[in-house]
């Protein structure tokens, strides 16, 4: 059964879908030395949704062949989990891209509102007290489906809680001077296209990773404020 009508996503100014995106990443010059033998690693923070979306980090890192970044996960499941984060685990990782919401909301116990406010503010302030860098990105819609439509629903993960979600989650930032990245314009109108009813793993899922390695790229070479990941010595 063919769900949806073939579709193609097209960036500003551009006639041209993202299988063969006009972002030249194999010139992209991520430090101002940008030395060969320097790595950049992006962590993604989360459970399933964070592995996928490093997945795709690391196939368009191999597309354009940029071999001094690398792509990598940080698996956590709920927002009180940044407090009790070992420090020592970020320590490879020069940007964490924190993304939140399918555990809080589908998995029992599940997470109220103010609850998950103090949780992930309790985080935000954990993690820059230990000066760790990270952003935080809009948490995906999920489609629906017999756990989310029943009464009482057992998945929560219907769009105006993980609106809820999102909407704590972008205050926090702003509050907390933390950068959130909005994937709205590219989600949101793929909310229920996942052939899974769960995880992005087709062309919605690597434009997606397209415009946040683009973002997390272009704030480091705008503030500088991101030394490379050491490599481990012999």
């Amino acid at each position: 059964l063919d769900r949806f009508k073939p579709y193609t996503f097209e960036w500003l100014g551009s006639h041209e879908d993202t299988d063969k995106p006009r972002i030249d990443l194999k010139n992209y010059k991520y430090t101002r030395k940008n030395q060969g033998d320097e790595t950049f690693k992006i962590c993604s923070a989360g459970w399933s949704h964070s592995r996928v979306l490093s997945a795709h980090f690391a196939y368009l890192l191999r597309v354009y062949k940029v071999n001094n970044v690398v792509a990598s996960q940080v698996k956590m499941r709920r927002p009180h989990e940044m407090k009790e984060f070992n420090k020592t685990s970020a320590v490879d990782c020069n940007i964490i891209i924190v993304g939140f919401g399918q555990w809080s909301a589908g998995v029992r116990p599940l997470t109220t509102f103010p609850s998950y406010r103090k949780d992930l503010e309790e985080g935000i302030l954990a993690w820059k007290s230990s000066n760790i860098n990270f952003v935080i990105r809009k948490s995906h819609y999920n489609a629906l489906g017999d756990s989310k439509n029943t009464c009482p629903a057992r998945d929560w993960r219907s769009p105006p809680v993980i609106d809820g979600y999102n909407e704590i989650s972008r205050s926090l930032a702003q509050k907390h001077n933390i950068t959130y990245l909005d994937t709205g314009s590219l989600m949101d109108p793929m909310w229920d296209s996942s052939e899974d009813f769960c995880h992005y793993r087709g062309l919605e899922g690597r434009t997606e990773a397209l415009f946040l390695l683009k973002k997390v790229l272009q704030m480091n070479v705008k503030y500088n404020w991101i030394k490379p990941a050491q490599k481990n010595k012999a």
